[in-house]
C-alpha cells in the first residue's frame, strides 16, 4: 500500500516537473509563477518522507514532496507554486540553468533508462563523505540517495531498484580509491552519483585521484551510468555568527577538470543553492518560513551539512537532468565509449582488507563490524584492560594505509607489528577524523596492538598500495 501511494505522489510530481524543469534551448523560461493543472489535492503542508521496502546492502524510500497551494476545487484542481514550493517540488527551472555544471554525455543514462523501461533489477548508489551517508537528514528515507532511488523507482515501475550507500564520514577521494571496489563496485551498481567536494582535504592529488574513480566506475563490465554532484559548505566563522556567507573555496577546480576529462554530466548544489540563499528565496539557517506556503526556507542542519530540505534539493538537481533525458529518450543516443586511463595509475592497483578477508583474528576489546553498510566492514576497539590483538594478512612488501580514527578523547597509541619483527605506532592524535595512516612496507600479517589510556578508535580497513 505505501509504494502504491508513493508512485502516486511521484506521478504527481512527474506531470508537474514536465513543465516546469524548464528545457535545454531555453532552460530558465518559464520562471514567473508557474500554474499546473493536476486532478487530486491529496498534498501535506510539511516535506515528509515514508518508507517503503529494505533491500539487500541498502535502503528504499518513497519521500512525499511538499505540498502545493490548491486554489480551485473543481475536478481538475489549478495549482499555484510559490517560489519556494516549485523548489522543492522539483519544478523549478533554475535547476537545470543554474544548477547544470557540466552537460556530459548522456548515454550511459539513456541506455539504462532503455532497459529499465523493459524490466529487471538494478541498482543506485551514492559514493562520497558524510553527506552521501545520509548525515543531518532525519531519517535515511530522507536522504538525497534514497531520493534519488526512488525516482527511478517511480518512473521504471517495470524494474526494481535497490540503493547502495557507499558514503563514509570525512573520507576523501584517496581514500575513496582504496575502499571503492569493497564498498561499491562489488554490487554492480548501474547508476552513482559521486560527491567529494567537501572532503578534499589531505587529498593533494585530487585530479588524479578524482579521474581515478571515474575510470574505475566508468570501466566496469556492466557500463554503469555516473554523475557528480558539488555540496559546499558555509564559512564556519560566519555560521558561528549567524551571518552564513559561502566558502570561497568550493567547488574544487581539480574536480571539475576530472569530470569534463569523462564528459560526466554534473549538478552544482553549491551554485544553486546560494544563488537561491542570495535572492532571499532559501537561507542557510534561521531562515524562518515563507508565509505563502508555510515551509521553511532553512536548508543547513550545521555549516556543512544539508538538513531534511537540503537533501531533497540535492536529489531534485540530479533527477531534474535524469528528467530531461527521460523526456527526449527516444532520440537520445545509447552509444557507450570505453574510458581513457588517467595520466597516473598511481591509484588504481590499490587494495583493501576487511573484517571479511581470511586469517583475521581478534581478542580482547576488539569487535568485528556487521558488515552491513560501508561503515561497518572493519573494526571497533574500546578500552579495556583485558590485553587485546588485531591480526591482518597482508601482502608482502607492500605499502600499508590504515583507514580509521580514534574516538574523541582517547590518549594513548597502537603499536603495529608484521612478521618480520618491523614495528610502527599510530598516536592517538594521527586521526581524529577518519584518515588514511601510512605505517610504510610491511610483510605478511600485522598485528595491531592497543596501548591507549581511555577512548577507542575504528579501523575501517586496510589499505594495500601493489
Amino acid at each position: 500500500m505505501k509504494k502504491l501511494l508513493s508512485l502516486f505522489l511521484v506521478s504527481v510530481l512527474t506531470l508537474l516537473t514536465f513543465v516546469g524543469c524548464g528545457n535545454e534551448e531555453n532552460p530558465s523560461s518559464d520562471t514567473a509563477t508557474v500554474s499546473e493543472t493536476v486532478t487530486t489535492s491529496e498534498v501535506t503542508s510539511e516535506p515528509t518522507s515514508t518508507s517503503t521496502s529494505s533491500k539487500k546492502a541498502s535502503s528504499s524510500s518513497k519521500a512525499q514532496k511538499p505540498s502545493s497551494r490548491v486554489e480551485t476545487s473543481s475536478k481538475e484542481e489549478k495549482v499555484v507554486l510559490t517560489e519556494l514550493e516549485k523548489i522543492y517540488q522539483g519544478v523549478d527551472p533554475d535547476l537545470y540553468s543554474i544548477g547544470l555544471k557540466n552537460k556530459g554525455n548522456s548515454a550511459r543514462i539513456a541506455a539504462l533508462m532503455k532497459k529499465a523501461q523493459k524490466g529487471g533489477n538494478y541498482k543506485i548508489a551514492v559514493l562520497g563523505g558524510s553527506i552521501s551517508q545520509g548525515a543531518s537528514a532525519s531519517s535515511v528515507y530522507s536522504s538525497y540517495g534514497n531520493l534519488i532511488c526512488e525516482w527511478w523507482s517511480a518512473n521504471f515501475p517495470n524494474s526494481d531498484f535497490e540503493f547502495v550507500n557507499a558514503g563514509i564520514g570525512s573520507t576523501n577521494p584517496e581514500m575513496a580509491n582504496y575502499r571503492i571496489s569493497e564498498d561499491l563496485l562489488k554490487y554492480n551498481p548501474d547508476f552513482v552519483v559521486v560527491d567529494f567536494t567537501v572532503n578534499t582535504y589531505l587529498d593533494y592529488d585530487v585530479n588524479n585521484t578524482y579521474s581515478s574513480i571515474l575510470y574505475k566506475i566508468l570501466s566496469q563490465k556492466n557500463s554503469p551510468a555516473v554523475m557528480s554532484i558539488d555540496f559546499t559548505s558555509c564559512e564556519k566563522s560566519s555560521y558561528a555568527a549567524a551571518t552564513y556567507k559561502k566558502t570561497k573555496d568550493v567547488p574544487v577546480k581539480a574536480i571539475t577538470d576530472a569530470v569534463k576529462a569523462y564528459d560526466i554530466p554534473a549538478m552544482s548544489y553549491h551554485e544553486y543553492v546560494w544563488n537561491k540563499i542570495s535572492a532571499k528565496v532559501l537561507a542557510w539557517r534561521l531562515g524562518g518560513v515563507e508565509k505563502k506556503s508555510g515551509l521553511s526556507r532553512d536548508i543547513g542542519a550545521d555549516y556543512i551539512h544539508p538538513n531534511d530540505n537540503g537533501h531533497m534539493i540535492a536529489a531534485n538537481l540530479i533527477t531534474c537532468y535524469l528528467k530531461k533525458v527521460m523526456d527526449n529518450l527516444a532520440k537520445e543516443s545509447t552509444k557507450i565509449t570505453a574510458p581513457q586511463k588517467p595520466e597516473t595509475s598511481d591509484y588504481l592497483n590499490l587494495g583493501y582488507v576487511t573484517n571479511t578477508a581470511k586469517g583475521v583474528t581478534l581478542s580482547g576489546g576488539f569487535t568485528a563490524g556487521a558488515n552491513s553498510s560501508a561503515t561497518s566492514r572493519g573494526w571497533s576497539y574500546n578500552f579495556t584492560s583485558d590485553e587485546s590483538v588485531l591480526t591482518i594478512p597482508v601482502p608482502a612488501n607492500k605499502s600499508v594505509k590504515v583507514f580509521m580514527s580514534f574516538k574523541d578523547g582517547s590518549s594513548g597509541y597502537i603499536s603495529v607489528t608484521d612478521s618480520k619483527g618491523k614495528t610502527k605506532s599510530i598516536d592517538s592524535s594521527a586521526a581524529k577524523t577518519p584518515t588514511l595512516v601510512d605505517i610504510g612496507n610491511m610483510e605478511g600479517k600485522i598485528a595491531l596492538t592497543p596501548k591507549l589510556e581511555n577512548g577507542g578508535f575504528t579501523i575501517y580497513g586496510i589499505g594495500i598500495k601493489n
